[in-house]
């Protein structure tokens, strides 16, 4: 059929120009036209994002991996209620110099607003996504992805809290209760779990829509950013007006959360430039495990 087809380009080719006229198909069709429609409709059918078993398996290792040492972590870190003891022995002046002026805010308006704030961006993407009619598309694959820096994010921020065990800044405010400062959970400050989320779904969707949206307007693209940096920001200065965090908890929390962020799509990205990852294994003396490596 193949054989056939090809010369019978080749004969009408050479009926044509006998007949002094451009070459034509029977079927109407001209080549350039044929071959412009079929890279047309390729490059629309080529998905901006796609999964692989082997990608997928190795993802969710890592994050299982991550979960295993945060348990792990919290079974020998754990220290419970912060007693009276502790708390009589706290000394503001032991903070460093960015965080030691935050130790007497307190604000549970402030906290109940971040709250909000990390539900409303978590599901940011998810309306987001569905609502677009090209990221609809891929819902799945986007789905995937969001699952998976769900469960990086909070098995990261977890095991971290548990291994720095540092109490939050209320814990040094001494207008407030007892009840207020010995909770076990004012043990978990470094670093903010709700900025790292918040930071990583809101960076998630600014990647997303412009990867989708590549004909957006330079203003378009900023406010989509501005979005996806704004949200984290002012996440960030809810909880430290509440005073759960620090600074430095807060800028480490944006920092982490903005990495994965942006980190799960660009693992996923169909890049037919060449550039891309791979995961390459470790096996030494003292060290085994697995590297990432980027091409750019």
């Amino acid at each position: 059929m193949h054989k056939f087809f090809v010369l019978y380009l080749v004969l009408s080719f050479f009926a044509e120009h006998a007949n002094g006229q451009d070459f034509v198909l029977n079927n109407g069709y001209q080549p350039e036209r044929v071959c412009c429609q079929t890279s047309t409709m390729a490059q629309s059918q080529q998905k901006i994002y796609h999964l692989s078993k082997k990608k997928e398996t190795y993802i969710l290792g890592a994050g299982l991996g991550l979960v295993v040492s945060g348990i792990i972590l919290k079974t020998t870190h754990d220290k419970g209620k912060i007693d009276s003891g502790q708390l009589a022995n706290l000394n503001r002046n032991d903070i460093n110099g960015l965080d030691r002026g935050v130790v007497f805010n307190y604000s549970q308006s402030a906290a109940d607003v971040s709250d909000i704030l990390l539900a409303a961006t978590s599901a940011l993407p998810v309306a987001a996504f569905y609502l677009d009619k090209k990221t609809r598309k891929e819902y799945k694959t986007l789905a995937v992805m969001g699952g998976q820096i769900f469960l990086g994010n909070n098995a990261l921020s977890f095991g971290t809290k548990y291994a720095f065990n540092r109490f939050r800044p209320l814990t040094y405010n001494t207008n407030l209760s007892f009840d207020k400062r010995s909770k076990q959970d004012n043990r978990y400050s470094f670093y903010s779990a709700h900025v790292s989320q918040t930071a990583a779904f809101s960076f998630f969707f600014a990647k997303v829509m412009t990867d989708f949206h590549p004909e957006m307007s330079t203003w378009s693209k900023i406010g989509v950013w501005s979005l996806g940096a704004g949200l984290p920001a002012a996440q960030a200065y809810l909880r430290v007006e509440s005073g759960k965090h620090f600074y430095s908890d807060v800028i480490a929390g944006y920092a982490m959360g903005a990495s994965i962020g942006l980190l799960i799509p660009y693992l996923h990205k169909t890049n037919p430039d060449g550039s891309g990852y791979s995961f390459l294994p470790i096996y030494q003396e003292d060290v085994k495990g697995l590297a990432l490596q980027l091409t750019f």
